[in-house]
């Protein structure tokens, strides 16, 4: 089994990307391959509907959306990590799913079976000198 682990982050190596490496770590533990695909920190557009990529299995903007369609058929199982933008996730997370999906709907029917979770990531500060004194204060008064 081969699972892609698609880090949704602006940061290449940041706190999404530490989640997923220890999902990678525990999959690999349990014999499962993972990859990680990182989305990039370019602007990702959302879907305009135009159904191009119906018919061609690719998106008419030319990013990483396409490049995970490339990739996307040898994998199994993928995890979407994000981080948590106003308790969500963020903007280019959701425009690179909607478009990926949709342009993945013809093999569909194929690939039932290929499954999927979605990971937030929330940096969670755990001494003073990680965190700033205002947010500090916050935290403090919220416990």
């Amino acid at each position: 089994m081969k699972v892609l682990l698609i880090n949704g982050s602006p940061h290449r190596e940041g706190c999404t990307y530490t989640a997923l490496c220890e999902v990678s770590r525990a999959l690999n533990d349990n014999g499962v391959d993972a990859d990680i695909f990182w989305i990039g920190n370019k602007a990702l557009s959302g879907c305009i509907a135009c159904k191009k990529c119906q018919g061609t299995g690719k998106c008419v903007f030319n990013d990483s959306v396409n490049e995970f369609l490339e990739i996307s058929g040898d994998y199994d199982g993928f995890v979407f990590g994000t981080p948590v933008h106003w308790a969500g996730a963020t903007g280019a997370m959701t425009s690179f799913m909607d478009r990926a999906f949709y342009a993945d709907l013809p093999s569909l029917p194929q690939n039932r079976s290929r499954k999927s979770i979605c990971i937030k990531a929330v940096f969670l500060p755990v001494t003073e000198e990680d965190c700033p004194p205002s947010l500090m204060y916050a935290l403090t008064m919220e416990i």
